[in-house]
């Protein structure tokens, strides 16, 4: 018995030394996680916006769902002109929004479904009938508008990292500085966002006044200048 349990031992250490060693355990290195942009604070309710026309003050003011145009009930009748562009006496600026006097109080600017950020409206003015010499609502007096709410990205920067899948448009440049894109056919919203170095929530903010703002369309021209919204 004692020869028998001797060699089981014996043969039980043989099993142990050829016993397959098992592998090392290699831990697969995970994707960095793509940083998602932190919450924007919303504007402070109340007034964020003013300027006078023709003697006349307005306000712009934020109630936490929309921005309102305020005052003006004193500005003669004929039509009021909003535009993100400097209203200059005698000549038809882009309009974005225009009301004929009387008109209701308050006017409604935006929703914050939206945008949360109208500064890039410049102007109110005070406008004639529609021409076709300069096709558009000539400006018979103006006033800017003076903000108090800060942009929403008041330090964006945009860079080039060159054509990628989906983003292979033409860039056009102001010295080395990208001002505007050019959609390629099969380019995707966010690729070009990642391309110029900006969240798809900026890129849309760089152009307020688009319809579509999660589509793109073939030959379409995004701005890509905060200073040119």
């Amino acid at each position: 018995m004692i020869r028998h349990a001797v060699v089981l031992a014996a043969a039980a250490m043989l099993l142990a030394g050829c016993a397959i060693a098992p592998e090392p355990v290699v831990e697969t290195p995970q994707p960095t996680p793509t940083p998602t942009e932190a919450a924007l604070p919303a504007p402070a309710l109340g007034v964020v916006g003013s300027g006078t026309l023709n003697g006349v003050p307005f306000e712009v003011t934020w109630d936490g769902y929309s921005f309102q145009l305020v005052g003006l009930e004193g500005v003669p009748e004929g039509r009021i002109l909003i535009s993100g562009q400097p209203g200059v006496v005698g000549e038809c600026p882009t309009a974005d929004r225009v009301l004929d006097l009387p008109i209701p109080v308050p006017i409604p600017l935006a929703e914050a479904k939206n945008t949360r950020d109208v500064t890039y409206l410049r102007s109110v003015s005070l406008v004639g009938e529609y021409t076709n010499d300069c096709y558009g609502f000539p400006v018979l007096s103006t006033a800017p508008i003076e903000w108090s709410m800060q942009p929403l990205y008041p330090d964006l920067v945009v860079s080039d990292s060159g054509d990628t899948g989906g983003a292979r448009g033409i860039v056009t440049l102001d010295g080395e500085t990208p001002i505007s894109y050019t959609v390629n056919q099969g380019d995707v919203l966010e690729e070009i966002a990642a391309r110029f170095a900006i969240t798809p929530d900026q890129l849309v903010w760089l152009n307020p006044r688009r319809k579509t703002p999660d589509t793109v369309f073939k030959d379409e021209i995004l701005n890509l200048s905060p200073s040119r919204r």
